[in-house]
């Protein structure tokens, strides 16, 4: 593991660890860098700020933040550090191993069910309520977010920068997407009222695209 501020231009690492506190990692999360985020290295002297690219956004980081960064080279690494950097109590084994890797592959919203599935594609012997209790370890991390999208079943996620959905009732598509605008406007609130913030979700709901086509 190394430190982001290390990494030479036109390397691409997974953040495993930010060393800093609350206040630290507010910040960083507002730039699009928290655990298991891909991070590409643009511009790198050694002395001075360093250019990044997170989610296809350019980000100008300074060098005492990058300090604070630890990454891997590849998700699956990443999260190993993200769940037993500060856990020796929990054992490393190979059901887990296995289990890790299918997660960390994760690009669509699962259902604890399905990710069962998934997971016995590669190793039938693996028991689903070992499944259940690494999915609800991964969730107490704040590495997978269970969210409901008006169903009775759970779906999960992994956590990375802050996004909202859109949800077609018909076919039952998830879309993410990020809107500065949207944001801005919710601080705006938050900030009228003298409110607090400690969490919030949008979820938009209506017919996408595709299914729009196909019952022109």
């Amino acid at each position: 593991m190394a430190n982001l501020s290390d990494e030479q231009p036109g390397t691409t690492a997974y953040i495993a660890h930010i060393q800093g506190g609350e206040r630290l990692n507010r910040h960083l999360e507002g730039l699009g860098l928290v655990a298991l985020s891909q991070v590409e290295v643009l511009i790198n002297q050694k002395k001075g700020p360093l250019a990044i690219r997170v989610k296809g956004t350019k980000v100008a980081l300074g060098r005492s933040m990058a300090e604070k960064i630890q990454v891997e080279e590849t998700r699956e690494a990443a999260l190993k550090v993200s769940i037993y950097g500060d856990m020796p109590d929990h054992k490393q084994t190979r059901q887990r191993e296995v289990i890790m890797r299918v997660i960390s592959a994760l690009t669509s919203h699962l259902t604890a069910e399905e990710i069962v599935l998934r997971v016995k594609e590669k190793d039938e012997s693996i028991g689903a309520a070992t499944v259940y209790r690494t999915i609800k370890l991964l969730v107490d991390k704040g590495i997978l977010s269970p969210r409901s999208f008006d169903e009775k079943a759970v779906r999960y996620e992994l956590v990375t920068t802050h996004h909202d959905h859109l949800v077609c009732t018909r076919c039952g598509a998830i879309i993410e997407f990020v809107s500065a605008d949207i944001e801005e406007h919710q601080h705006e609130i938050t900030r009228k009222h003298a409110f607090t913030p400690s969490a919030h979700s949008l979820i938009i709901y209506g017919v996408c695209a595709e299914c729009r086509q196909s019952s022109a």
